[in-house]
């Protein structure tokens, strides 16, 4: 995990002196291809962390904090229902297109390829995979590369993807 972590830091080092010179189209997506295989590191380590029964334990907590988390993640998906601009709404959707199936899983690079703003999907895709008091309710789940609906809440983001169906905003 050492590896991976010094890769991660030396990305973000190296994107952190880039993004004030990017003037160029050329400049942009090379930037916009370190962002993307630093977020296929970070979902390797998120999936070391996540199969380490300990780390499963500290990131969960509680069954207590896992259903208030749950219950977050279904106030947020009514509330993203009748925002469909709203970045975390636009990242779902573009995630439930590429999805063949409830259960299938999307490859990150895919995902966050789809979302022309890297900045953007960087910092709210994270918000949606971790619990965390602040966060913007967990939706994701990052396995080896491959982004998935989070278990729990699957029954609820398929509700979200009808509703949004039926308003025209998922096609």
């Amino acid at each position: 995990m050492k590896n991976t972590t010094e890769q991660l830091k030396q990305g973000l080092s190296q994107l952190s002196f880039m993004i004030p010179t990017l003037t160029t189209s050329e400049q942009r997506q090379e930037a916009h291809q370190i962002v993307i295989d630093l977020l296929v590191l970070a979902g390797q380590l998120d999936a070391r962390a996540v199969s380490t029964p300990r780390s499963t334990v500290a990131a969960l907590g509680s069954n207590e904090s896992m259903a208030q988390e749950i219950n977050k993640v279904k106030r947020r998906l009514k509330l993203w229902a009748t925002r469909p601009h709203q970045v975390n709404t636009k990242l779902l959707c573009t995630f439930l297109k590429l999805q063949e199936s409830p259960s299938s899983s999307v490859p990150l690079e895919t995902l966050a390829s789809a979302i022309n703003d890297p900045t953007k999907f960087a910092t709210n895709f994270n918000q949606m995979c971790v619990i965390a008091s602040n966060n913007h309710g967990k939706i994701f789940v990052v396995n080896h590369g491959n982004v998935s609906l989070w278990e729990p809440i699957t029954d609820d983001v398929l509700t979200f993807k009808d509703t949004m169906l039926k308003n025209g905003e998922l096609s």
